[in-house]
């Protein structure tokens, strides 16, 4: 975790301004509060056009044994609607919880975008932009089997966010070549794609420098300090430092 955090501290550096596309668009909406819910299992549960205003209001997170399920094992959905502004238009958002008891199917619109499996797990799943009605109102509906005890949405935090770019590469490795502080070291940072597709980013700068993060973890990221002399060799020396602990 701390490899991560000094690579990306140190292309801040590096850089005259941050990643067009590390921090995405701020948005996000809390789901904590009041949920559809629903004992059984159904498919059609998940569809839009299914009428669940007879469903009881359960509270999430939270198991479902203290809302009148005590003695309940087995499947349960969960439904609630959720607006998503016009200016989002063509981002991929991200659906986040802190853990369900036992395991989660989730659907966007009625279509699946992911399941996990294993209890009070911490998950994500990215919600691709064909599958959101922008400008509208979109319905999220998770399917959670409990297999004993507890059940349910159980743990914070529960929301929906615009996907930023650390939700899709992880850190594999960083490394310097070149004497530090030179114009013409390089900062290799190796990236690796979570979701299997190739993603570009641009450095917002006046040289224009472009940086890409390929499909492969073996192929690295490479950017030039600037040429201006702002970053000293004692800066550079000191994150290197950082990075090799």
């Amino acid at each position: 975790m701390r490899a991560v955090c000094m690579c990306m501290l140190m292309i801040c550096v590096l850089a005259p301004c941050a990643f067009a596309q590390v921090d995405a668009h701020p948005w996000q909406v809390d789901l904590k509060g009041a949920w559809r819910f629903r004992a059984g299992d159904d498919e059609r549960w998940a569809q839009p056009e299914f009428d669940d205003s007879t469903w009881e209001l359960l509270r999430a997170p939270a198991l479902w044994d203290g809302q009148g399920y005590a003695d309940y094992d087995g499947f349960g959905w969960y439904r609630k609607w959720f607006y998503v502004p016009r200016e989002l238009a063509g981002r991929d958002l991200l659906f986040e919880h802190g853990g369900v008891d036992d395991n989660d199917w989730v659907y966007i619109n009625g279509t699946k975008v992911g399941e996990g499996r294993g209890c009070y797990i911490p998950r994500s799943y990215i919600i691709p932009a064909r599958l959101i009605k922008f400008g509208a109102k979109n319905l999220i509906a998770v399917r959670i089997f409990d297999g004993g005890m507890g059940g349910g949405l159980a743990r914070a935090p529960l929301r929906i966010r615009a996907v930023r770019l650390l939700d899709r590469v992880e850190v594999r490795d960083v490394h310097i070549t070149g004497k530090i502080g030179n114009p013409q070291m390089v900062l290799h940072v190796a990236l690796a794609s979570k979701d299997g597709m190739r993603h570009s980013v641009e450095l917002e700068n006046h040289r224009g420098v472009e940086a890409f993060l390929p499909h492969r973890c073996d192929e690295p990221l490479c950017l030039a300090p600037p040429p201006d002399g702002r970053v000293t060799d004692d800066e550079y020396r000191h994150l290197a430092q950082e990075i090799e602990e």
